[in-house]
């Protein structure tokens, strides 16, 4: 997939690495090459694919295999192709995942909302409703609120801010996350856990 200045949100974000391209002009689709690359590959795909194919193997017999964390759901790539590319001194392509996550919304209005929910509250247990209420002391989660949650220009509703953190119950951000407390819907109320 290619774009300019793309945006990753939620889930997506583990799904993709960057590949940033640039060449640092103004008009780079007017930019012109000493070789036409797509001919040149097909003419010399055999030794290309033979090029590969060796530092593969090489990777793969070598007894000084670096040590790299593990990509959860794409660990075969990540021991062979990752691995490869730095075991050869060659970036490696799993660091671009921390500018996605810098990058991206969804991660960014969860942390506003749980700091803000510990300015607010502290770890007191709250009910969804009280959150919304100017009396409480929230204006700034409110704010957050509306960021996260989305709502463009809506009024947030008690039902919406519970949907909301039930999708966020238990996952860990920044050493925090909301914890449910309490049973059924009537009764349920949200406090900030810090680990």
């Amino acid at each position: 997939m290619t774009g300019n200045n793309l945006t990753f949100k939620g889930d997506t974000t583990r799904r993709f690495l960057l590949c940033d391209l640039d060449a640092q002009m103004e008009k780079p689709e007017e930019r012109e090459f000493s070789r036409n690359l797509e001919a040149y590959i097909k003419e010399h795909r055999a030794e290309i694919v033979i090029a590969g194919l060796v530092m593969l193997r090489a990777y793969f017999l070598a007894a000084d295999k670096p040590r790299i964390n593990s990509y959860a759901s794409f660990e075969d790539w990540s021991f062979l192709i990752r691995g490869t590319l730095v075991w050869c001194s060659l970036p490696d392509p799993y660091e671009s995942k921390a500018e996605i996550e810098e990058n991206d919304p969804v991660r960014e209005g969860h942390i506003l909302v749980i700091e803000a929910w510990k300015s607010a509250f502290g770890n007191k247990p709250v009910k969804a409703e009280d959150v919304l209420n100017p009396d409480a002391g929230s204006h700034g989660l409110v704010d957050a609120l509306n960021m996260a949650v989305s709502f463009k220009g809506k009024k947030l509703s008690p039902r919406e801010v519970g949907y909301w953190l039930r999708g966020k119950n238990g996952v860990l951000i920044n050493g925090m996350c909301f914890r449910k407390v309490g049973g059924n819907t009537k009764s349920t109320k949200w406090a900030v856990e810090t680990r």
